[in-house]
């Protein structure tokens, strides 16, 4: 069980957890009466995690004794509630596993979890060519890694088919945040 300790606007908890089996020796060192702050993050910030089972978003501040052990829990896939905006886990900056065990240390500590942004693009176009078009490199969901340069082409008419619409037409976007995007080729000829 948690208790809220007083802290600068920033939550800190107070928790019960079991000592390890075989603390460092340098933790064997501190005195028994001592806690040290523990410091969870994301980055972005507002990210979710897990300690010991309890759901925590973007920051959290723990008191913990030298050799005290807890669990770190993060899922590798989080998405926006809008679902334009995924993360991806990237690495925690203890280069621990995304699942792992934290211990109380005596000293205070900060570990940040580190996702990579991926912004969804999405493409239509009018009149209704939309399965003409090809994406540049290629997403199964419609997503890609911040920063990416998205090639947008309009590719010639299928074998048979006759069109009146621009061929080998493209353009090119940096996905840097959620996109949508309309191309209209009705007045083109």
């Amino acid at each position: 069980m948690a208790r809220v300790l007083q802290g600068s606007g920033k939550r800190r908890f107070a928790m019960t957890s079991t000592i390890c089996p075989e603390p460092t020796a340098v933790d064997r060192k501190a005195p028994k009466e001592a806690v040290y702050a523990t410091t969870v993050q994301t980055r972005p910030e507002s990210l979710e995690f897990f300690i010991d089972g309890a759901r925590h978003r973007g920051f959290v501040s723990f008191d913990w004794m030298p050799g005290e052990c807890h669990h770190l829990a993060v899922a590798s896939v989080q998405t926006d509630a809008r679902h334009t905006t995924r993360y991806r886990f990237a690495a925690w900056s203890d280069s621990e596993a995304p699942d792992h065990t934290l211990v109380g240390r005596r000293h205070d500590q900060e570990i940040v979890g580190v996702f990579d942004s991926e912004y969804k693009l999405d493409v239509d176009c009018t009149p209704e060519l939309a399965r003409r078009l090809v994406l540049t490199p290629p997403t199964e969901d419609g997503f890609f890694p911040a920063g990416s340069v998205v090639q947008i082409e309009l590719r010639s008419a299928l074998p048979g088919e006759i069109v009146d619409e621009p061929e080998g037409w493209f353009t090119t976007v940096v996905v840097d945040q959620p996109r949508s995007i309309t191309i209209d080729f009705s007045n083109r000829k």
